[in-house]
This record gives structure tokens, C-alpha cells and sequence, in this order.
């Protein structure tokens, strides 16, 4: 308890009369020194197989020198509902009448049960101490026995059971009244435990669940033996499945990288013949498809110098300057660039006929009646095809000037010459003038472009 009570006197522990229903678990006299009160409190328990529902208690009280003086006759425990085997009364005080008690005895006289029936005692004898219960290995000599025995009622199972003075001393250490018919702690009855003590059959018992648990124990051994092998199987098996799935990745994919390679191959080859045919253009195309493949990069370049280069043969200055700049120092693509303006300028100071150097204005419309001649082999020219008419800006006029070939009756025909307002230059020098922006000046009208083809000798 708190400090504020002081522990007077400790009375002995469990206490019993012969035929009680209750036993005296302990008690004790407390001085409450706040108020200098004196007062009791008592442990009960129920060792009947009944449900209490009122207890009475009477205490003898003793002064310092053992005189019998006033004490409590009787005290009342009311609306319980204590079952078998439970404690009660500990939390409730007693407070005795004389301040100089120092010393106390008590007797259950009355239980009360729930079933009404009453149990009474007037006899006024002092409770005896519980007689000692005897350690089971005082009896059973043999280890193995007693484990045996401790094996079929619980490890508590450590005192020799006993009926004695009214009371069943149960194997386990709990306290019952010998009527009852089942300990109130384990539910053993005495008969069982008394009975199972035989050594003869304590001995079969145990030779046989020894004899059970060692192939209890075998069989573990084995399934985990065969668990042990079932998963080093799943491990190798888990290890096969791995190795098979990494060939075959390994394997699909080395034969998706031959097969990229040969398709790749396969373009490159393509465009190496698209090179040698002149066809640069869509050798460059198929070059840019190919990721960096081999020398694609190096390649991509070549086609565009080669590009560059049919449009200075071709006379389209523009265009061969745009590609030629566009290529920086590849090749003599910068001289190439550098050398343009000079040798178109040198073309058209040499040609004989003078012109008016007059840009005009940009966006004029004009309409162009554009004739195509063939000149045949006599030196006559005859119409290769109909007039045509067509309406274009001042920027685009000469852009017939750039046409190197006209297929017409499934004859290729190569561009000779050209007039403009009845002036002849050549395609080359239509390309410098176009190049140099110096193209004659257009007032807006009808301009006649006349073109020159001769059939290419194959």
C-alpha cells in the first residue's frame, strides 16, 4: 500500500477450516496514519465448485500483550458474484474499533451462494494452516516419468495430488474442497490425476510418445530433406530457365542487330549505286536513314557536293552557292563558294551583246509565252512542243533557265540555248545573270522565252 499506511500485523497464510468453503489467503492489520485509524483486510478465496454471492467474517482482536479485546463479530461481505477459484474481500476494509488491537484471528461463519443454499459454521475453532502439498518427484523417481506426466497435464503439474482434511490438494497447487468434483484451475479431477501416477503405464505411455515424436522427428528430417532438394531443384531449374532465356535473348538479339546491319547494308549498297548512277539526291536520302551506319555521315556530305557541283553544271549558280555554303569546309566547298561571284561575273563581261543592268521592282507579275525548239542535226530548228502560257513573278521568270533536260516521245533532249526578248545567251550565262541578280529590267507585259534542245547522243 501507499505510505500512508503502515503494515501493524501479517497473519499467516492460507488458512483453512476443514469443510469451508473459503479460504483465508491471507491478512493483515493496517494503520492508516493520516486518520490513526485502525482497520483490516482479509483475502478470500472460493475453493467450492458454487458461486458466492455473501460472506461473513468474524475477528478476534488482541492487544500488544495477546489480551482478547473488543474485535468485529460479525462483518459482512455483500453483492458479490465470486465463482470457483476466485479471490474477493482484498480491496475492502475492515476498520476495527480499538485503537490498541494489534493482532487479529478471523472465521468464515456464513457463505451464501448463488443457488440460496447457505453453509454455516458455529463451531469457533482457529483455522489451521493448508497442509504442504508434496513435490511430485518425492513419489516418481524417474525423469522421464515425471516428464511423461507433466506432459499429459501441463508443466504445472508438479505436486503429487492428495485428498486430505476435507481439501483436494490438485496436482497443479490449487486448493479445492475435496467435494468438488474438478479442480477449478486445470478442471482435473482427482480420480485422473490420482490414476495416471501408475509407473507401469506412465512407462508405455512415455516409451510410446517417445518412440512417436523420434519418427515425428525422422519424418521432419526428411521433409525437410525433400524440401531442402525440391528447392535446390527450383534453384537450378529457376538457373536452366535463366541461362535458356539469356541464349535466347543473346541470340535474338544478335539476330535482329544482323538483320538491322544487313538492312542497313542492304541501303547502303543502294546508295552507293544511286551515287554512281548521278542520282544524288535520293542517295543522300537513303545515306540520312542509316544513323551514322559505316561513313553514311561522310557519304551525306559527298552527295551534296556532287549536288552542289550538277547545279553549277546545270548553270543554277543559286543553288549550287546555297549547298556549296551550307557544307563549310568540306572538300574546296569554301573556294568553290568564294570563286562563284568572280567566274559568273567573267562569263557575262565576255558575252557580246550589252544589256541594261535593271533588277526592276520584285513581285511584278508578267505573263511568259515560253517555246520549246529542237534543233536537229542539219542545224534546222522545229517546235518540240505546243506554246504554253503561264503567269509567274518577276523572281521565278528564269527558272526555265535551270532546266538541263526535257523528255518528250521518250527521247532525252539536253538544253542547248535560249533567247529572251529576242536576245540569245546561253544557259550558263542565264544562270550568272540569275545568280548575280542582273537580269535585263521587265516593264509588265508579254516577255517571249524561247528554249533549245538538242536529243542527247547515247
Amino acid at each position: 500500500m501507499s505510505d500512508r499506511y503502515q503494515l501493524v500485523y501479517k497473519m499467516p497464510s492460507k488458512l483453512f477450516l476443514e469443510g469451508c468453503p473459503v479460504l483465508l489467503v491471507a491478512g493483515a492489520i493496517q494503520k492508516d496514519t493520516k486518520t490513526d485509524k485502525i482497520l483490516a483486510q482479509l483475502k478470500l478465496r472460493n475453493i467450492s465448485s458454487k458461486t458466492i454471492i455473501a460472506c461473513k467474517v468474524s475477528l478476534k482482536a488482541y492487544s500488544i500483550s495477546n489480551e482478547l479485546i473488543e474485535g468485529v463479530e460479525p462483518f459482512s461481505y455483500l453483492d458479490l458474484q465470486v465463482n470457483a477459484g476466485e479471490d474477493f474481500g482484498s480491496k475492502t476494509p475492515i476498520y476495527l474499533p480499538n485503537q490498541e488491537i494489534r493482532k487479529i484471528t478471523a472465521a468464515v461463519t456464513q457463505v451464501v451462494y448463488s443457488d440460496n443454499s447457505i453453509w454455516n459454521d458455529e463451531t469457533d475453532v482457529e483455522w489451521d494452516p493448508v497442509p504442504e502439498q508434496e513435490p511430485l518427484e518425492n513419489r516418481i523417481h524417474v525423469l522421464g516419468l515425471i516428464e511423461q506426466y507433466k506432459y499429459e497435464f501441463g508443466d504445472n503439474a508438479v505436486f503429487y495430488p492428495e485428498i486430505k482434511d476435507g481439501l483436494f490438494l490438485c496436482a497443479c497447487g490449487n486448493i479445492n474442497l475435496e467435494s468438488s468434483e474438478r479442480c477449478s484451475r486445470c478442471n482435473r479431477t482427482y480420480t485422473e490425476l490420482i490414476r495416471a501416477l501408475d509407473e507401469d503405464e506412465l512407462r508405455r505411455k512415455a516409451d510410446f510418445r517417445l518412440e512417436k515424436e523420434r519418427e515425428e522427428q525422422e519424418e521432419n528430417k526428411r521433409a525437410e530433406i525433400r524440401a531442402e532438394e525440391e528447392k535446390t531443384a527450383r534453384r537450378i531449374k529457376k538457373k536452366k530457365t535463366i541461362r535458356k532465356a539469356v541464349i535466347i535473348t543473346v541470340t535474338c538479339i544478335v539476330f535482329v542487330v544482323a538483320l538491322i546491319f544487313a538492312v542497313k547494308q542492304f541501303k547502303y549498297n543502294k546508295a552507293m549505286k544511286l551515287i554512281d548512277a548521278g542520282d544524288y539526291k535520293e542517295s543522300q536520302l537513303i545515306f540520312e536513314s542509316l544513323g551514322g551506319y559505316r561513313d553514311s555521315e561522310e557519304r551525306i556530305l559527298q552527295c551534296r557536293y556532287m549536288q552542289a557541283d550538277d547545279a553549277m553544271n546545270n548553270y543554277d549558280y543559286v543553288l549550287a552557292e546555297e549547298i556549296f555554303e551550307s557544307l563549310d569546309d568540306y572538300r574546296d566547298s569554301s573556294e568553290r563558294v568564294e570563286s562563284m561571284h568572280e567566274f559568273c561575273s567573267t562569263l557575262l563581261e565576255n558575252h557580246s551583246q550589252n544589256y541594261n543592268v535593271d533588277t526592276g521592282e520584285d513581285d511584278r507579275d508578267v505573263t511568259i509565252s515560253c517555246y520549246h525548239y529542237k534543233v536537229l542535226e542539219d542545224g534546222s530548228i522545229v517546235p518540240l512542243c505546243e506554246r504554253s502560257a503561264q503567269v509567274v513573278s518577276y523572281g521565278t521568270i528564269f527558272e526555265f533557265s535551270g532546266i538541263s533536260v526535257f523528255n518528250a516521245d521518250d527521247i532525252h533532249y539536253h538544253l542547248v540555248g535560249c533567247s529572251y526578248n529576242e536576245v540569245a545567251y546561253t544557259p550558263q550565262e542565264i544562270g550568272a545573270m540569275i545568280y548575280l541578280d542582273r537580269l535585263p529590267g521587265i516593264a509588265e507585259g508579254d516577255v517571249d522565252v524561247s528554249f533549245y534542245y538538242s536529243a542527247d547522243s547515247e
